[in-house]
Order: structure tokens, then sequence, then C-alpha cells
């Protein structure tokens, strides 16, 4: 009995001692990590794993830029912040809308106010500041750019990017390789190779198929500038012509005005050749063409089955 109760007092002092060694051992592995900071890379300032950053008109208090992301990494050397998951908000002068830009990646100067994006972005046009870009019902009459890549100035709100790019808006759809945007005038710039359609209130065999190498839409105006030259094509009228203009009403194709130009027009039992310095176009809100009136040079040469008829004016 003496034996036993022996061996379990010293039993009892074994895992007393083992107890406070263990407990000797995490208290100063602890005292260890907790001098031991997170590991940062070089160069790097500081990681998170959540991002906010925006910008104020001190005068106005109106929101200037809004910019969140995932994570972010501040690079020292140049100085930058690296981002993933990036959302950004561009406001215009009186605050009311906003020009929203997502992408997967992007580096954001805080000195210059430039961000830069290499892979997917995508661009939604004068939201109300009121109003969700995630919003379906809302967006749907929006300009709506899909690219990869660009560049974005939140100071003035512009983006630009020359890869190709896609477009959705109210009254149509496009693309082309390159675009930029000034929230400040309004005015979407497509580059070159620039291939729209317009449908209009219509249905969707009424769209005017629209060609250019450089296109300019005045979104404020309701103007659309194609250079250094066009192609119009709407069911069996086909334009060609240097610049033009299309004058748009509520969004729909309602003119336009060609320099230079030649067209055709092919029925069943009619072919119409003309050409003029100055072609004026007019349809109707369905997108029919109404009337085409040319001026300075005008010609034009109608057959049908029986007949030919060439006419020659001013």
């Amino acid at each position: 009995m003496r034996r036993l109760s022996a061996l379990l007092a010293f039993a009892a002092i074994l895992l007393a001692s083992a107890v406070g060694y263990t407990y000797y051992r995490r208290l100063h592995s602890h005292d260890r990590d907790a001098r031991t900071p997170a590991f940062i890379e070089k160069n790097t300032d500081a990681v998170a794993g959540e991002w906010h950053w925006h910008k104020d008109d001190p005068e106005t208090n109106c929101p200037i830029v809004q910019a969140e992301a995932k994570s972010f990494r501040a690079v020292h050397e140049p100085s930058l912040f690296q981002l993933t998951g990036m959302k950004l908000r561009l406001f215009n002068k009186g605050c009311s809308t906003f020009t929203y830009v997502q992408s997967a990646s992007a580096q954001f100067d805080t000195w210059s106010g430039l961000m830069k994006s290499d892979g997917d972005v995508s661009v939604v046009m004068k939201v109300p500041a009121d109003k969700s870009p995630d919003d379906k019902d809302v967006v749907a009459n929006l300009i709506r750019v899909q690219t990869k890549g660009g560049s974005y100035e939140t100071k003035s709100g512009k983006v630009d990017t020359d890869q190709p790019a896609l477009f959705q808006f109210a009254h149509g759809q496009g693309s082309s390789v390159g675009v930029d945007y000034d929230p400040g005038t309004h005015i979407l710039h497509m580059k070159s190779q620039v291939s729209l359609d317009w449908f209009g209130k219509g249905p969707a065999s009424n769209a005017m198929h629209i060609e250019a190498g450089d296109v300019r839409y005045d979104e404020a105006h309701g103007m659309v500038y194609l250079t250094p030259w066009s192609k119009l094509k709407r069911g069996a009228t086909t334009i060609n012509g240097a610049n033009s203009e299309v004058t748009l009403v509520d969004g729909t194709l309602h003119q336009v005005n060609s320099q230079k130009a030649t067209g055709v027009d092919e029925e069943d039992t009619r072919h119409l050749e003309y050409s003029a310095d100055q072609l004026m176009v007019l349809f109707d809100d369905d997108g029919k063409m109404q009337q085409l009136v040319g001026q300075n040079h005008a010609h034009l040469v109608a057959t049908d089955v029986s007949s030919r008829t060439t006419v020659t004016s001013d």
C-alpha cells in the first residue's frame, strides 16, 4: 500500500512537471511570435484585405472619385497601390451621375491619380448618383463597355484603352478597337474599326448598320460623327461616304448627312444608284427611310424591268 502511495505521488510529480514545462514552452513560443512581425515583401509598405479610398471637392463637398478593392498592396517605389477586385466611381462635376469602372486587377498611383488595368474591364456611363450600377433595370438604357486593359484619370474621370471593346446602349450595340470617354464633355470616342447597329424603336430588321474608321458619339447633343470614311446600311439601302453626321432624337436614328456620298437601293422590281457631294437621309421613329436629298453634283439612276432613267442636277 505504501509502495502504491509512493508510486502515485511520484506520478503526480511527473505530471505536474510535464504540464509546467509544456506551459513554459508555449509561453516562450508565444512571446517569441509576438516579437516577430508578419512577413511583408520587400518594397511593400502595407497589405490589407479590404481597401477604400475617396476624394471629395473641398468647395462643394461633392464626391470626385470613390474606389474600393477586395485587397491591396502598397508599393514603396514607385508609389503604387496594387488592387484586386477593384470598383471605381468617377463622378461628374455636379455629382449627379458617375462613371462606374470595374476590373479584376489594377494599379493606382495616388500622386498622379492615374489608375491602370491589364485585365478585363467593365464600364457603365452616367449612372445616377442615387442608383446602383448592379441594378439591371437602371443600366439597361445606359452605355456599357466591355474591354481589356485601360487607364482611368481619377482627377478628370477620363477612361481610355487601345484594346478591342464591345458596346451596349439603349438603342443599339457595337464594337471598336480602342475607346475613350470623357464624362466632362460626354463624348464617347471609338478610335478605329468601328461597327455599330442602331435599332431604333422598330423591329431589328429596321436596324441601321454603321461602319467607320473613327466615331465620336456626343451623348449630350445626340450626335454621332463618322470619319474619315463611313458606310451605312439598312435593309436594301447602302450609303458610302466620307465624313458623316448622324442625328439622334431620344436615342433613335433621325437623320444622316454624308459628304461625297454614293448609294445603292436594291428592291425587287427596281434598282437605284445615286451620288452627291452632300447627301441627307431622313428616317421615321421605326428607322424607315422617309426622304433622301442630294445636293451639289447630284446624280440618280433608276432601273426597272422595262426602263432606265438617269437624272443629273444640282
